[in-house]
C-alpha cells in the first residue's frame, strides 16, 4: 500500500499547499480510479499502475466530494459543518490532501 507524502509550499496566501493547489482550485476525481470501501476505510487503486491508496475520516468525504467538480473552498465549507475545526486549520489540512490526492493521480485539479 502506498502512503502519501507531506511535501509542500507556499501558496501565497498564508496557507501551505502543494504545488499548484489553492482554494480556488477545481477539483474532480481522476478516471481509472476504483474505489472500495474496507473496515472504515476507503481503498482507491489506480488501474494504470496498480497502486493502492487508503482514505479514513476527512479523506473519504474530500473523496466523495470531488465525484462532480467541485472548489477545494466548497470542500473546506463542508468539513466545517461536519467538524469542529477552525477555518485556517481546515485549509491547510484540506489543501495538503487535496494536492496529495492530486500528485498521487487520484483527483484532477484545474
Amino acid at each position: 500500500m502506498t502512503g502519501v507524502g507531506d511535501t509542500t509550499r507556499s501558496d501565497g496566501e498564508g496557507t501551505q499547499a502543494p504545488a499548484g493547489v489553492s482554494l480556488r482550485s477545481l477539483v474532480i476525481q481522476a478516471g481509472g480510479v476504483l474505489a472500495a470501501p474496507a473496515d472504515g476505510e476507503l481503498l482507491l487503486i489506480r488501474e494504470a499502475t496498480d497502486e493502492c491508496y487508503a482514505l479514513r475520516g476527512s479523506g473519504v468525504e474530500i473523496w466523495a466530494a470531488a465525484r462532480e467538480t467541485i472548489s477545494v473552498a466548497d470542500i473546506c465549507d463542508r468539513l466545517l459543518r461536519v467538524y469542529a475545526i477552525e477555518r485556517p486549520n481546515c485549509e491547510r489540512a484540506v489543501l495538503r490532501a487535496v494536492g496529495e490526492l492530486v500528485d498521487n493521480g487520484l483527483l484532477v485539479a484545474s
